[in-house]
């Protein structure tokens, strides 16, 4: 009889234990899951803006960042708010792709910190310019070309292209830091290939042609 008895308060015992283990592995995983990256945006010398989907709390906050090779960069969080996290990266070079790491984070009213990842990739430089970010905006029908550096300006020349029809209809507006061309419709999510003429960084002795691609 005493050992039935024994028997059957080991089994409430290791019922409770995998209750508990449950509720528990699901509140782990459920904090590592709740912050979600919505951006991640490089802005030059090596300043890189981590937005999220949601509201976020910070705890003990570590961030890394690596290369391809897997090689750790020296990395520093210099601002935080409740939807962004700011970092500044040494070592970066241009056309490179590096993937991220910040854990101390969690959705706001969790109870738990977890882990966000992702990458990021620091954009081709020609000429001493780079293009920051281009964009459609399909209401205007308009296409911006934004960069790091400030530029200047001769009889620029601004081509969009499929590969066999051209899309440009005008150069609507141009400042230091901006182009922005008139489109015909482009098709959302398609890739298009691009040629800027008549443009240097300030200061340069010569005008210059910068190619690329974007996704509408």
């Amino acid at each position: 009889m005493r050992t039935d008895k024994m028997a059957r308060t080991w089994k409430k015992i290791a019922l409770a234990l995998c209750v508990f283990a449950m509720v528990t592995g699901f509140t782990a995983v459920s904090a590592m899951a709740s912050a979600k990256v919505k951006e991640v945006e490089y802005e030059g010398n090596g300043k890189v803006e981590i937005s999220f989907k949601s509201h976020v709390e910070y705890g003990n906050v570590k961030a890394t960042v690596k290369n391809a090779a897997g090689k750790k960069l020296t990395v520093k969080v210099v601002d935080k708010d409740h939807d962004d996290i700011d970092l500044k990266v040494t070592g970066l070079k241009a056309s490179s792709k590096y993937t991220f790491r910040i854990s101390g984070i969690r959705k706001k009213g969790e109870s738990t910190y977890g882990t966000v990842k992702g990458s990021f990739k620091v954009p081709e430089k020609q000429h001493g310019i780079t293009v920051k970010e281009t964009e459609y905006d399909t209401h205007d029908r308009e296409v911006s070309f934004d960069f790091f550096e400030k530029v200047e300006w001769k009889n620029p020349t601004v081509s969009i292209s499929d590969g066999s029809k051209e899309y440009v209809k005008k150069i609507e507006e141009k400042s230091l830091r901006e182009i922005e061309v008139k489109v015909k419709k482009l098709t959302k999510g398609k890739t298009y290939s691009y040629k800027i003429s008549g443009i240097r960084k300030k200061g340069a002795s010569g005008y210059v042609t910068l190619t690329g691609t974007f996704k509408a």
